[in-house]
This record gives C-alpha cells, structure tokens and sequence, in this order.
C-alpha cells in the first residue's frame, strides 16, 4: 500500500508492506467500519498516538501519588482551592 502525504505543494509518499494475512485483516476491519483501507491505517496510526500521548501524561500524572502515597479528601482539596489565590466555584480572590 502506498500512502501519499501532501506536504505543502507536494506528496510524499509512504510504502507499507503487509503480509497477505495482515492485509486481509486490515481490509475487513476497514470494510467492517465503511471506511477505506487508507483511512483505516490513518485513523490506527493517530489513534494510538493519542493514547500514547494519553498514558504519557497519566504517567507524569501519577508519579507523585506513586513516590508518597498520599491522597487528599474532597474537603482538603476544596480547602486548598479556597486558600488559592485564583478564582474558583469553591472560593474567591483574596
């Protein structure tokens, strides 16, 4: 399957190489869904860049809760929110 890419005033294209196996797949999924092989292997491709993306911030995410173990009630996090000095539904400016 060749992909082409429009990058300013021109293509640039893309060989991928599947075996007849994962074609076959690839092929019903996309026929499965309405959509063209193309636009299958697209719309796979930034998907899974997004859930990359997605598990990269949870990662940072948690890595506090992970060194410490600490966990904070509603209570204390709307206390927090209130001693913020930026405007929130739990508080005002101070």
């Amino acid at each position: 399957m060749t992909i082409a890419v429009q990058r300013e005033r021109y293509y640039a294209c893309y060989i991928l190489r599947f075996t007849d196996e994962e074609y076959r797949v690839l092929k019903n999924c996309a026929k499965t869904k309405g959509i063209s092989l193309e636009k299958g292997v697209k719309v796979a491709f930034f998907e899974t860049i997004e859930e990359n993306d997605d598990l990269e911030c949870f990662e940072k995410a948690y890595a506090p809760y992970r060194k410490d173990r600490r966990t904070d009630t509603l209570d204390e996090v709307e206390k927090e929110l209130k001693n913020d000095r930026c405007p929130t539904e739990f508080g005002s400016r101070k």
